[in-house]
């Protein structure tokens, strides 16, 4: 609202205070448990990193200004038991409803979500765990030590967690996008090399340059590109995102979208069998 100077009635301003008070409240409960979670996965000695609002909401952010839905970390399939039993003994509870053959959910009594994952949804080719865990780096969080991506891993898993897994529809995501470009120093040559070689530049480019279209922001990638009819998609998911509830948007389109901005066609074609498989059509 600041940004755009954007002017709202009294009564949907003193709905945003009391969300903005319920926030707070959240972030001051997920403040106090995130170190006893680090803690137990910190002793077992286990390769893991924390993603997305779990680093984010506690490093860059003022406090309670991140909204965390879940604390999102990525561990080995052979380490997920074993980080499992080590939230289990903190009271962490095991839900069967809502885990799957790559994520496990477990909560803790007051309800707050830890979700260990061993892939990483449809950018599981594009970023292997094993990959993303060769490339972490220990940082202070909530004065413990916690185990982050490195910076160029880190932005590149934003730009794809903002293009291809949410397809631009949650703005949030390129929110986070900013923050991150903001407050840490990146090697852009080291970052635009690695999304070529992995076939995802344009699917970084894009939110990044929309960083700068919406918040002025001066970092840039070094090529321009265009993205063809990804543009109107894109265009649409961003005008509607606060229209159109994200759940009654079809899996398919979803998966649209970050087919039609990856760069290689061997990219797009693993990525179109592997939304086949997801949805076992004959596979």
């Amino acid at each position: 609202m600041k940004t755009f100077k954007l002017r709202i009635k009294k009564d949907a301003a003193r709905d945003l205070g009391k969300f903005s008070l319920r926030e707070k409240k959240r972030f001051k409960y997920f403040r106090r448990k995130f170190p006893v979670i680090l803690d137990a996965l910190n002793k077992t000695k286990i390769k893991y990193a924390v993603l997305k609002g779990g680093f984010l909401a506690f490093d860059i952010f003022p406090p309670g200004s991140r909204y965390l839905s879940d604390i999102d970390i990525v561990v080995m399939e052979n380490d997920r038991c074993t980080a499992e039993k080590a939230l289990a003994r903190e009271g962490f509870k095991k839900e069967e409803s809502k885990s799957s053959k790559n994520v496990t959910v477990m909560t803790d009594p007051n309800g707050l979500e830890v979700e260990l994952a061993t892939e990483l949804g449809v950018l599981k080719s594009i970023l292997p765990v094993e990959e993303l865990l060769c490339n972490t780096v220990k940082v202070k969080l909530v004065n413990r030590t916690a185990r982050v991506l490195r910076n160029e891993y880190n932005l590149l898993h934003l730009c794809l967690h903002a293009s291809m897994t949410h397809s631009f529809y949650d703005i949030s995501k390129l929110v986070d996008i900013n923050e991150f470009l903001k407050s840490k120093h990146i090697d852009i040559e080291e970052f635009e090399l690695l999304a070529r070689k992995k076939g995802v530049y344009r699917a970084v480019f894009i939110p990044i340059q929309q960083c700068g279209i919406f918040w002025k922001n001066p970092a840039g990638l070094k090529y321009n590109i265009k993205a063809g009819l990804a543009v109107r998609l894109i265009r649409y998911n961003l005008e509607s995102a606060l229209k159109t509830e994200y759940d009654k948007r079809s899996a398919f389109y979803g998966y649209l979208i970050p087919v039609l901005i990856a760069d290689s066609w061997r990219l797009r074609f693993k990525m179109i069998m592997d939304y086949m498989k997801s949805r076992e059509w004959g596979m």
